[in-house]
């Protein structure tokens, strides 16, 4: 008996894994937020795509600057699980934010409104 080899094994098949390509679509998208003050925000969206797509976060269609207060995190073990965290919300964070998801197959995006509303005295 002759064992073929390996790499012939389902070779003219293709696996799904590699041969499933899809462009960006958001499972979960943003939603609309007001808070106040120093209070810390999480918009968080859940994007699918294959390859897995490169997330851009925008302000009033300007790159969100991360530092000290912005900052982004992909959840562990959740695929396509992205949140931008603002810490302490300043009146100068209210604005559309835009989620933009991209990959050689195409781009999505969503939107949505931040309001900070200033203490009141």
């Amino acid at each position: 008996m002759k064992l073929q080899p390996r790499a012939e094994h389902g070779a003219a098949r293709g696996s799904p894994e590699t041969t499933f390509k899809a462009s960006p679509t958001f499972e979960v998208s943003l939603s609309d937020q007001s808070v106040l003050e120093g209070q810390d925000v999480s918009m968080t969206v859940r994007v699918r795509g294959e390859p897995k797509p490169i997330i851009y976060w925008l302000r009033n269609r300007q790159p969100v600057k991360y530092g000290r207060r912005h900052h982004v995190e992909e959840a562990e073990g959740v695929r396509g699980l992205f949140t931008l965290h603002i810490l302490a919300a300043e009146p100068t964070d209210t604005g559309f934010y835009t989620c933009k998801a991209v990959n050689e197959y195409g781009t999505k995006q969503c939107e949505a409104k931040l309001e900070v509303r200033g203490k009141t005295p």
